[in-house]
């Protein structure tokens, strides 16, 4: 992020590239920016209706994932590790349990 005398500029990117042995490249990458409350949360978190609740905060996830010989992992991966840590019953408040027990999901839901 940097700032201009046009205001703030938000900038973000990502570069991967195939190894030495494939012609191919199995890296997957997530950039996803403002992630939405999951419905499982929508009473727990303040909308319209509810002002009195408190607001589901600003989250941006950024993950790279390396192949290591085959996408499917990285795929899966990218598809679900997000919505894994997010819908933890601890996230967003203690975000650091939150990521070991989605981790520890998504590995069970992949095996």
């Amino acid at each position: 992020m940097s700032s201009k005398s046009t205001g703030v500029i938000q900038a973000f990117a990502v570069n991967t590239h195939q190894g030495a042995i494939r012609n191919y490249n199995e890296d997957r990458v997530a950039i996803i920016l403002n992630i939405a409350c999951p419905l499982s949360k929508i009473n727990l978190y303040k909308h319209d209706k509810k002002p009195s609740l408190p607001s589901w905060p600003k989250i941006n996830y950024f993950a790279i994932y390396d192949g290591h010989g085959g996408s499917g992992c990285a795929d899966f991966l990218r598809s679900n590790l997000h919505n894994n840590i997010i819908n933890q019953k601890c996230f967003p408040e203690d975000p650091a349990k939150a990521i070991k027990l989605g981790c520890a999901k998504t590995e069970k839901e992949f095996l």
